[in-house]
């Protein structure tokens, strides 16, 4: 597996754009995205730290990621050479820090089974002589207790700057102690800096770190390839967070206030951009309320570009936004069916208004442009609240939708989870059984139409680890492990 293994790293680095390559310097780290390639280089707050990390004279910054579910089982049964970095093949196990970019709770699973086929041991106390081991990310930033078993160094918030400052005094620390230094005196020492938690040092409170100019920090691919689901498309943040604050948006709440970046930067990242490619993807919450929205895309056009934006608020759509867009898909959350349940949520659009916004989409050019062009609506199932008649208005709302448009018609329907920092957090998730017959009910009355949804189960086990404690470790040990280990 080793050697299989190797042959597809050397394949995927061979059609990438932009890849650093390093010789060894003062710190080694790997950063981690606890899923496949394909799925870890979508994520442009991965691509960013390793960037920033790359951008230092004195650090060497490689990538890492679970292997395929093939090659996963392969190694697990025959316990073969350990998993190793991209760029240089070099074992996990042998890097000073492993650093993993977390962004979503199911991923937890996966963490664990890259320590397993690292070699590294699972709890701290056993890891004297072996990496670092830090974690990042939305997940963590909202609640990082269900980790804290098997994580040395939480940094909470955004990363932009934190990471630079734990490099430094990680570095000072080392220089000054020499090679055989106490990792508890080194921990202690990082403790130090504002949006790093370390629970095992006994602290009980933390606080998360946000930058408060998204224009010192531009964020964009560093990255271009066509293995993943952005192919050969060249992302820039422009916006964070959101001004709409859904009541159940972890993304809205934990990332507040809604920031977005200056025309100029972001011009300056376009045409950075165009050098790769000609796509450029426009991303980031609540894109849609970014004041010079129309001004950049149409600068992306004038240059030779093609635009893309990752979603758009139902309330922005307008005939000249839509003709400017070059995109096979076109995604839009109505959330809730019935207009009560929208209002709820913080999302008061009438079902009359969503079909005019919808009817703008149909007789745009992009329609003629784009003979394959999808529409995808979100929808929630399961809201606080929810009962059968907000049901029959989510299945009334697509026929009338689907009556009127043209093209395909995808449908993705998800459970509500309730999450920490959100208003709905201590709201109640709907039942398994529930929520099943509540999806039955919408694909037989949606024949049809293509339907797509989250695996039931999967979503309980999300909404168990965004709201969990320290005891949902020994429920992921459990699952990796078949025990936990003392």
């Amino acid at each position: 597996m080793n050697w299989r293994l190797r042959q597809k790293t050397k394949k995927l680095l061979d059609e990438e754009i932009g890849t650093y390559y390093k010789d060894k310097r003062d710190v080694s780290i790997v950063l981690v995205y606890p899923n496949t390639y394909y799925v870890g280089m979508s994520n442009l707050g991965f691509a960013t730290i390793y960037h920033l990390l790359n951008k230092r004279e004195d650090t060497w910054c490689e990538r890492g990621f679970l292997p395929d579910k093939e090659d996963t089982t392969r190694q697990d049964s025959t316990g073969q050479a350990s998993l190793f970095s991209l760029e240089s093949q070099k074992p996990l196990n042998e890097f000073d820090i492993i650093a993993f970019s977390v962004a979503f709770e199911l991923d937890y699973f996966n963490i664990l089974t890259i320590l397993k086929l690292a070699k590294i041991p699972l709890y701290p106390r056993e890891r004297e002589a072996f990496p670092l081991i830090m974690a990042g990310g939305t997940a963590v930033t909202a609640n990082p207790k269900p980790l804290f078993a098997f994580i040395d160094i939480f940094v909470m918030g955004e990363g932009e700057e934190v990471v630079n400052e734990i490099m430094d005094a990680y570095l000072a620390f080392r220089h000054q102690q020499g090679k055989s230094f106490s990792r508890e005196k080194l921990l202690l020492n990082l403790s130090r800096i504002e949006g790093v938690y370390i629970p095992s040092l006994g602290q009980k409170e933390f606080k998360r770190r946000y930058i408060s100019s998204l224009d010192s920090y531009p964020v964009h691919s560093c990255i271009v390839t066509k293995n993943t689901e952005f192919s050969r498309m060249f992302l820039i943040e422009v916006t964070r967070g959101c001004p709409q604050g859904c009541k159940f948006c972890l993304a809205s709440h934990l990332y507040k206030p809604f920031r977005y970046r200056s025309l100029e930067v972001v011009q300056n990242q376009v045409k950075e951009g165009l050098k790769w490619t000609k796509r450029i993807g426009l991303i980031g919450g609540g894109i849609s309320s970014h004041p010079d929205l129309i001004k950049i895309c149409r600068e992306i056009k004038m240059l030779g570009g093609e635009v893309s934006l990752s979603s758009l608020r139902i309330a922005s759509i307008t005939p000249e936004l839509v003709s400017i867009l070059n995109q096979k898909t076109i995604a839009v959350a109505p959330e809730a069916g019935s207009e009560r349940l929208r209002k709820l949520i913080n999302k008061p659009i009438s079902e009359e208004n969503i079909l005019e916004k919808i009817a703008i989409i149909n007789s745009s050019s992009l329609i003629l442009s784009s003979p394959s062009l999808t529409l995808k609506l979100y929808f929630l199932i399961g809201l606080p609240t929810e009962i059968q008649e907000d049901i029959e208005a989510l299945i009334k709302l697509v026929i009338r939708i689907k009556a009127g448009f043209k093209r395909e018609l995808v449908i993705s329907i998800n459970p509500f989870i309730p999450k920490l920092n959100t208003p709905f957090q201590d709201m109640a998730m709907d039942s398994k059984e529930s929520l099943n017959s509540k999806l039955r009910y919408i694909r037989k009355n949606l024949s049809g139409i293509k339907i797509i949804s989250e695996n039931i189960k999967d979503s309980i086990i999300q909404a168990r680890f965004s709201i969990g404690d320290e005891k949902v470790g020994e429920f992921l040990s459990n699952r990796i492990f078949g025990g936990v280990r003392e």
